[in-house]
């Protein structure tokens, strides 16, 4: 079938003008003239169009803004692929000029030392997959940026109400670090991170089944999620003002100090259904300890306690009980911290403390150094059901089965 437009096929010649007709016909010649005078300038109109048809199917596809084109110092406006590694000292590599762009990175590296591999101001909806930025990145100023099978050797800065997510496998997802303040928000999915994470003033975040190697600190956020993950080596700390934060089914392991809280108001942080296993402290409190529920966890062969409460002035009362929680082979080769009595401590769960009032109900467990749960008279309220054995010895504050 013939190329051209469609009209092209509806085209005929008419009958030519035949000379021997006779004179009266000569009005039908004219008539039949005309109109085979027209068909022929279509025909012809239609033979230009074709062959503009065949010429423009011919001609290459414009090439993506991109590809060639792409450098240290770039301001990106469309999507673009690398083609090559990018390495820019000193400045920056990427900036990203305009929202909703993709740069693919397509198993590059962007590096470079004293430099931003990728900078995202004022614009949303920008992606970047796909290889490894070794620069650092900043996203800044209302703006938002997902990176996506993304090995961010150096790290992160977000700041100023705006939103990094990261996301991928726990091999192909890699994060270095994260800094996060005014407003700004993270969601991490399948990633693995070995820098220290900071969230000031963040609001709102996620975090799941991912690996985290590093110091994870919030201070003065809340109403964040952290659920699923291994804190592997990782000292978690909740500063004084983070309130409504959650971690739940987590597991807490190998660390000095695995999780840590000071004061806070408003809604309780909650710990709750997690494993601290193999750390010397599970969790360590002091000088605050309020406004946290802690129940329903594990709390397996830490050397030093799974719990060790050592507040200071002034009284402080945590309105949540630490409740349900099981205590299974701690305190077997303590590291030597001894109260201010001079006490070691050792143990399930260890308060030292004339200065914290809360209730105990329900924890249980066994195989323990020392004592399940050691607490002076008149430090906690005995809320029931807590399996022993409790101490110091003669103690009345708790009734242990």
């Amino acid at each position: 079938m013939a190329l051209g437009p469609p009209f092209c096929g509806w085209l005929r010649t008419g009958p030519a003008e035949r000379p021997g007709d006779p004179p009266e016909n000569r009005k039908e010649r004219t008539v039949n003239y005309v109109k085979e005078t027209r068909r022929r300038h279509l025909g012809k109109t239609c033979a230009a169009l074709t062959l503009t048809l065949l010429a423009t199917l011919a001609a290459p596809s414009p090439a993506s803004a991109s590809s060639a084109e792409v450098g240290c110092g770039t301001v990106v406006t469309s999507d673009v692929t690398l083609t090559e590694d990018l390495n820019c000292t000193p400045g920056g590599a990427l900036t990203i000029g305009a929202d909703n762009v993709t740069v693919d990175l397509n198993g590059h590296t962007i590096s470079g030392e004293s430099s931003t591999g990728v900078s995202v101001l004022r614009h949303t909806g920008v992606t970047v997959r796909n290889g490894t930025i070794g620069s650092g990145v900043r996203v800044d100023l209302n703006s938002s940026l997902t990176l996506s099978r993304v090995k961010l050797t150096s790290g992160a800065t977000v700041d100023r109400d705006s939103s990094l997510t990261v996301t991928g496998t726990l091999s192909s997802c890699r994060v270095g670090g994260l800094s996060l303040s005014n407003r700004s928000t993270l969601t991490m999915e399948r990633c693995t991170t070995y820098g220290t994470i900071v969230a000031s003033d963040t609001h709102n975040s996620t975090v799941k089944w991912s690996e985290i190697h590093s110091a994870l600190t919030l201070s003065g956020g809340g109403s964040n999620a952290f659920t699923g993950n291994v804190f592997d080596g990782a000292w978690t700390t909740l500063k004084d003002g983070s309130n409504d934060n959650l971690f739940a089914d987590n597991t807490f392991q190998n660390s000095i100090v695995a999780f840590t809280a000071g004061a806070s108001q408003g809604a309780p942080n909650k710990v709750e259904d997690n494993t601290f296993k193999n750390n010397d402290l599970g969790m360590l409190f002091g000088p605050a300890f309020n406004n946290i529920s802690i129940r329903d966890n594990l709390f397996q062969g830490n050397s030093t306690a799974g719990i060790y409460v050592n507040t200071g002035s002034p009284v402080i009362t945590n309105s949540y009980p630490v409740a349900d929680n099981v205590f299974e082979g701690n305190g077997l080769n303590p590291s030597g911290i001894v109260d201010r009595a001079g006490n070691t401590v050792q143990g399930g769960l260890y308060f030292h403390s004339r200065y914290w009032q809360g209730t105990l109900t329900h924890n249980t467990g066994s195989g323990n150094g020392g004592f399940l749960i050691w607490a002076p008279t008149g430090l906690v309220t005995d809320g029931g059901n807590n399996q022993g054995p409790c101490g110091p010895n003669g103690n009345s504050a708790l009734t242990c089965s």
